[in-house]
Parts: C-alpha cells; structure tokens; sequence
C-alpha cells in the first residue's frame, strides 16, 4: 500500500523531470556545444557536491539523535 502510494505521488515529480532533462538534451543537440567530457564531468562533480551534502546531513542528524 505504501509502495503504491509512494509511486504515485512521485510519478508527477520525476515526469517533470525526466521532460526537463530531456528538453535541456534536444536543446544542447539543436547547438552543438559541448563535448561529452563537460557533461560527463559536470554529473562527476555534481555526483561528489551531493555526496558530501549528504554526509554532512547525516553528522548532523546523529548530532541531535534522529538517526543511529
């Protein structure tokens, strides 16, 4: 039940964003710039921010006790 509920809810949310993604794909195809490298490196940098994002979220919840 809550599997389904979950599925969704956030259908809506990853529909507007795969449509968002796919639009800022077909809009870099139409220009031509960009080699794969800076993309492939921009989603290695973005991927590292967010790790280190969610380590520092995890300190704090075990600092107030929220997680073990």
């Amino acid at each position: 039940m809550l599997l389904s509920w979950y599925s969704f809810s956030g259908s809506p949310i990853f529909n507007w964003l795969g449509k968002v993604f796919d639009w800022s794909f077909r809009l870099l195809q139409k220009l031509g710039v960009g080699p794969d490298a800076f993309y492939v490196t921009l989603i290695c940098v973005l991927l590292v921010y967010w790790l280190i994002q969610m380590r520092k979220y995890d300190a704090q919840a075990k600092d107030k006790g929220l997680i073990d």
